[in-house]
């Protein structure tokens, strides 16, 4: 698990703190819901919108690696197939990461939507 953030290059810091805010929505809409606050539909909203910047950031890492494995494949005199595929490999990392946290972050957000519309029907 450690070189798979390590593989993700200068994009790791910003993907695992959108991750963070990302988490931190979710658990801030948790307890408005299940504490029986209600929720705005701007806290609930709020996990979607967390979870896209986290599949954006995963596509611009991807990217600036494709960018960097360029250069160093323009800088090799020959350039050989592992040389290439790793430099997508590592590019494409970020992406599989951010895509994973819209995942969660949809299935977090089905969750805590099927939660409040049945605390709405009961009321």
């Amino acid at each position: 698990m450690g070189t798979f953030f390590a593989e993700m290059g200068v994009m790791r810091w910003p993907l695992l703190l959108a991750m963070v805010f990302m988490f931190l929505q979710i658990g801030r809409a948790t307890w408005r819901i299940l504490g029986g606050k209600g929720s705005d539909a701007m806290t609930l909203h709020a996990v979607l919108v967390w979870g896209a910047l986290c599949a954006l950031l995963g596509v611009l890492g991807t990217v600036v690696g494709i960018s960097f494995a360029a250069g160093a494949i323009e800088v090799a005199s020959t350039a050989s197939p592992g040389l290439i595929w790793g430099g997508m490999r590592v590019a494409l990392t970020t992406t599989v990461f951010g895509l994973l946290l819209l995942t969660l972050a949809v299935l977090a957000w089905l969750g805590l939507y099927f939660v409040r519309g049945r605390q709405a029907r009961e009321a």
